[in-house]
Order: C-alpha cells, then sequence, then structure tokens
C-alpha cells in the first residue's frame, strides 16, 4: 500500500540500517489501528540539506540519530524552546504542515534517572555532542550543579562546556 505524507516517517542517521526504529514505530501503529509506516533511510551529514528538500516534505515525521542531530537545526526554522537551549534536535513533526523541531532526549534521560532514584550535585558525561548536551540538561532538571565532560575532542568539549555553563553548569 502506497503511504502518503500524512502517514509516512522515518529516521535518518548514518549508520542506521540497525536501528531498531522502525519495527518498534510499525508495531506502536499497528496497536492504534493506524495505517502508517516508518523506515529507515542512511542520511549523512553531507546529505542532508538535499534529502530534506527532496524527502522532508512527503513525511509526516522523523527522528534524527547521529550525525544529524545538530545539523538539522540549520534546515528547519520552527523548533520548542528545548531545541534552542540544546542547539540540537532528534525529532521533526509538523505543527499545521509546518516542520518543527523538537528534541525528547532530555525527557528521556530524566525520567530513566528518575525512576532509578538517580539525583547528583556532580557528574561525569561521556561525550560532548548532541546527546551529552541533553544528558547534561536532564541531570541539570536533577538538580546537578556541575560536571564533567570526558571527550576525544577537546575543542568540541568547550563548545558543549559554553552551552552547558549558559544554563548555569559548572
Amino acid at each position: 500500500m502506497a503511504h502518503t505524507a500524512e502517514s509516512f516517517c522515518e529516521v535518518w542517521g548514518s549508520p542506521v540500517a540497525h536501528s531498531l526504529s522502525p519495527a518498534l514505530h510499525r508495531a506502536a501503529y499497528e496497536v492504534l489501528g493506524l495505517d502508517w509506516d516508518y523506515r529507515y533511510r542512511d542520511v549523512t551529514s553531507e546529505t542532508l540539506a538535499l534529502t530534506w528538500e527532496q524527502r522532508g516534505s512527503a513525511l509526516a515525521g522523523l527522528s534524527l540519530t547521529m550525525p544529524l542531530k545538530e545539523d538539522i537545526v540549520a534546515l528547519v526554522e520552527a523548533g520548542d524552546p528545548i531545541v534552542a537551549k540544546l542547539q540540537a534536535a532528534n525529532t521533526v513533526y509538523r505543527v499545521d504542515g509546518v516542520p518543527t523541531l523538537s528534541n525528547t532526549d532530555p525527557f528521556g534521560v530524566e525520567q530513566a534517572l528518575g525512576h532509578h532514584g538517580v539525583s547528583a550535585d556532580y557528574a561525569w558525561i561521556l561525550g560532548a555532542g548532541a546527546t551529552a548536551r541533553a544528558v547534561g540538561y536532564a541531570l541539570l532538571q536533577r538538580g546537578t550543579t556541575r560536571v564533567t565532560l570526558c571527550v576525544r575532542n577537546p575543542e568540541r568539549a568547550h563548545h558543549t562546556a559554553e552551552v552547558m555553563s549558559h544554563w548555569g553548569l559548572d
């Protein structure tokens, strides 16, 4: 069956063929009685702009994984406030037909930490990319005031540390 823009979603990233998102989303659609489809598409930073131009308007929704969470912000104007804070998005959804960015990572991390009763004044974060910023933001929401970034790329760590300091994390 052909699916319309109102019923077709994808996950983009590279590599992405291993993603369980298509199976999970299709199972959810089935349980909800929706005739929707969800697939993966291997998209790199270099091919993102062209792929967005060719495919973006044909999708009801889009999930983004590495390395695209930061790159998509330059291509889509509308976004939730959390996107501006994190300078990254992992979701594109439509509001009155307009593509809108969001980032569900901090919520997921915060829920997982809360479920296990994790809170601390100080934490270590492995990495300095989009997901590291989401973790930092979730930790801040749970009362953390200071973090150490453990990274391979000091330049990237500097940027992430600067972003986190604007939120009040040392």
